[in-house]
């Protein structure tokens, strides 16, 4: 099998894609990083603990094969990023935690009906 050098496309496809992934991992780094340090801090937003986003740019060529395990890798350390920031959300004490249902005036309709 000849291996040929990449053409111009190729190469740039493979420069924009390392960039990419470059700076997505420095993202998980640092969201690493807060986790870890953060701990259950009462008053910290809960945005702060979602998972870093990686934009693709939509005129994006596709990712090089050579760059796939690279991307699954960064997949993996954000899905325990995920892991880590739910943890932490989960030990914060009930007081702190968001409400998900502002209490009704006159109590549950549960209530009302015993």
């Amino acid at each position: 099998m000849m291996v040929h050098p990449p053409d111009a496309a190729e190469a740039v496809a493979f420069e924009l894609w390392e960039d990419l992934l470059r700076a997505y991992a420095e993202v998980i780094e640092q969201q690493r990083s807060f986790l870890l340090t953060v701990g259950a801090v009462e008053g910290a937003d809960d945005a702060a603990f979602e998972p870093p986003l990686f934009g693709i740019p939509l005129d994006a060529p596709p990712m090089p094969a050579a760059l796939e395990s690279w991307a699954t890798s960064l997949l993996t350390e954000t899905a325990g990023l995920a892991e880590i920031a739910h943890e932490i959300l989960a030990a914060r004490p009930a007081n702190v935690r968001p409400q998900l249902f502002a209490p009704s005036a006159g109590g549950s309709t549960l209530d009302q009906k015993i």
